[in-house]
C-alpha cells in the first residue's frame, strides 16, 4: 500500500465508476483526525465505510499518530462501527451553535 506525507488525505470509494462513498483525513500537530467518512445511502451497511476507515487508520499508523474523531448522537451505524475499529468514547462536550444576526 502507498501512502502520500502527512497532508490531508482524501479517500473515494467506488464501484462500477459510480463513487458511493468518501473518507477525509487529516493530522496536525502529531494528531490523526478521521474528519469525515460517507456512504450513499443506496450503499449503506456494505462494509465500504469499514473499509475507508481502515485505510484512514493504515494511513495514521504509517505516519506514527495516534488518531480521534467525532460522530453525531444520533448516527448509531457509526457507535458500532468506530469502537469495533478500536476508537473508545474518550469524553464528552458540548456542542454549541451561534446564529447569524
Amino acid at each position: 500500500m502507498q501512502f502520500g506525507g502527512p497532508g490531508p488525505q482524501f479517500l473515494v470509494a467506488q464501484l462500477g465508476g459510480k463513487v458511493v462513498g468518501y473518507n477525509y483525513n487529516t493530522i496536525v500537530r502529531g494528531l490523526g483526525h478521521l474528519a469525515r467518512v460517507g456512504v450513499h445511502r443506496e450503499y449503506a451497511g456494505r462494509g465500504i465505510g469499514r473499509q475507508l476507515c481502515r485505510r484512514a487508520i493504515d494511513w495514521f499508523n504509517f505516519h506514527g499518530v495516534a488518531s480521534e474523531l467525532n460522530t453525531q448522537a444520533s448516527n448509531p451505524a457509526t457507535h458500532r462501527l468506530y469502537p469495533s475499529l478500536g476508537y473508545r468514547r474518550s469524553g464528552q462536550f458540548e456542542l454549541m451553535d451561534r446564529q447569524i444576526r
